[in-house]
C-alpha cells in the first residue's frame, strides 16, 4: 500500500515535469501561457469549464518563462477576442475548443474573430 502510494506520488511528479518541459519547448510566448491556463482549467456540470483561484500573472509568467506583462497582455486578448471572461478570482472559459487550439499553438490569439 505504501509503496503503491509512492508510485503513485512519483509518477505524477514525472507527468507534471514532462508537461513543464513541453509547454517550454512551445515557440510563441502566448502559446504557453493559454497551456498554464488549460492545464489549471476544470470543466465543471454542463459545459462550464472555469480556471477557479486563477494564478497570480507573476505565478503564471514564471511557469511559462515569459514577463508578467506578457501574460496580462495574453489574458486580456482572451477577454477582449470573448473566449473567456473573468469573474472574481476566476475566469470562465466561453470557448474551450478555441482556448485548446491556442494552448497548442494551432491558432494565433490576433486571427480569431471576437465571439462576444
Amino acid at each position: 500500500q505504501v509503496m503503491e502510494n509512492l508510485l503513485i506520488k512519483m509518477s505524477a511528479m514525472v507527468r507534471q515535469a514532462s508537461q513543464q518541459r513541453s509547454l517550454l519547448g512551445m515557440n510563441r510566448s502566448y502559446s504557453r501561457i493559454y497551456a498554464v491556463l488549460m492545464n489549471t482549467a476544470k470543466q465543471k456540470e454542463g459545459n462550464l469549464t472555469t480556471i477557479d483561484n486563477l494564478p497570480t500573472q507573476q505565478t503564471i509568467a514564471t511557469m511559462a518563462n515569459v514577463s508578467r506583462e506578457t501574460v496580462s497582455r495574453a489574458i486580456h486578448a482572451l477577454i477582449n477576442q470573448g473566449v473567456v471572461f473573468k469573474d472574481v478570482k476566476r475566469l470562465v472559459v466561453r470557448d474551450t475548443h478555441l482556448l485548446e487550439q491556442l494552448s497548442r499553438g494551432e491558432v494565433d490569439i490576433q486571427e480569431i474573430k471576437k465571439t462576444a
